[in-house]
């Protein structure tokens, strides 16, 4: 078996990420409360043996085929209290931030939703949105580890190290 470089894997988990962040962008369009769909999406079997797995289909799969397998597991927005008014949508562009940073935060530390939403509760990571969503994503995962008490696996320490010496100009 052939080694995966630093580009080809962090271009993969960056795919990887793009599905989760739509998925969270479509539960919003769909009415969710995206505070108690993403606490209940981290904590389900789907997260941690289809997202959050060294390879799954849905990995790279489109967010409406996600979601018609985790709402039977959460809970569809009609099934649950989701979103006490229906004319409010919670804003979808933060939607994809926090769905694409919890997964990068993932690849980043190996640390699994589950424990990732109790350590970067939903509500401190929103309120890190204003600041971070413009900044580059390995920046703005640096900043997030160091405020959480998270550790990049030595994987991203490496690939980090990569980019700071300029050896990814050279390719």
């Amino acid at each position: 078996m052939r080694k995966i470089d630093f580009n080809e894997r962090v271009s993969l988990e960056k795919d990887i990420c793009r599905t989760q962040a739509a998925f969270y962008e479509m539960a919003a369009y769909d009415g969710c409360d995206i505070h108690k769909f993403s606490d209940m999406y981290l904590n389900s079997r789907f997260c941690l043996n289809r997202m959050e797995t060294k390879y799954s289909s849905f990995q790279r799969e489109d967010a409406r085929t996600c979601l018609e397998f985790i709402y039977p597991e959460i809970g569809t927005p009609e099934q649950m209290p989701f979103n006490v008014k229906k004319d409010v949508i919670f804003n979808p562009d933060v939607a994809y931030w926090i769905g694409y940073t919890y997964y990068q935060l993932f690849c980043e530390t190996g640390v699994h939703g589950k424990f990732l939403s109790v350590k970067v509760p939903f509500s401190q990571l929103l309120l890190n949105y204003p600041a971070h969503h413009t900044l580059d994503e390995e920046y703005s995962t640096d900043k997030l580890c160091s405020y959480y008490g998270l550790i990049k696996n030595d994987f991203y320490k490496s690939y980090s190290q990569y980019l700071d010496n300029g050896y990814c100009a050279i390719i």
